[in-house]
């Protein structure tokens, strides 16, 4: 394994400017380059996500939920397509089961609004 290139683990420690979309993290080994993608590890018991017209805050067009990267409309492991009045829900808040957020991937437009729900562990 390329130390350079090899999946990084921290913690997020900090939200100095949400409007910016900047987090702290601490405990990562190797540099990062400003604008790299982070992949949050979350378990969490229950996620429920609503389009912004569904929840009342705007116009949001279609999302795709799948549990890998190449997740799209055509993708043949597309878990669930969220279409602009709706709402999925994963898991259950009273059930023992968790999920990790990181088998989770979505993709949609970056003008899209969404209200999203998580029941942490």
């Amino acid at each position: 394994v390329n130390p350079a290139t090899a999946p990084d683990f921290g913690r997020v420690y900090g939200v100095p400017n949400l409007g910016a979309n900047t987090i702290q993290v601490q405990g990562l080994v190797r540099a990062h380059a400003s604008g790299e993608f982070v992949v949050l590890g979350i378990r969490f018991a229950n996620l429920n996500i609503q389009t912004g017209k569904a929840a009342g805050i705007g116009n949001a067009g279609v999302m795709y939920i799948g549990p890998d990267s190449s997740v799209a409309a055509t993708s043949k492991t597309l878990a669930f397509e969220l279409s602009q009045q709706n709402s999925y829900s994963l898991g259950s808040s009273s059930s023992g089961d968790t999920w990790d957020s990181m088998s989770l991937w979505t993709l949609g437009t970056s003008t899209d609004q969404y209200l999203a729900n998580v029941t942490t562990i």
